[in-house]
């Protein structure tokens, strides 16, 4: 199970390399699944998503920024 949820994280690294709008956070999301996944196994996840990860939190964050009043 383990080497197909790592086989699955390199197709999401294509996908998301590939996608915008909906379909981009869709995979994101499905990203996040497997990372916690693998989290809660105890493997060994690959920093680029972790990577990917922390950017969509920085622009969540950066986002509730950009609409406060001045």
């Amino acid at each position: 199970m383990t080497e197909k949820l790592l086989e699955r994280l390199e197709t999401l690294r294509h996908d998301l390399d590939t996608s915008h709008g909906a379909a981009h956070e869709a995979h994101l999301d499905h990203l996040e699944e497997a990372v916690m996944t693998l989290d809660a196994r105890g493997v060994a996840v690959p920093h680029w998503a972790r990577d990917r990860l922390a950017g969509r939190i920085d622009e969540e964050v950066e986002n509730q920024f950009d609409n406060m009043p001045l």
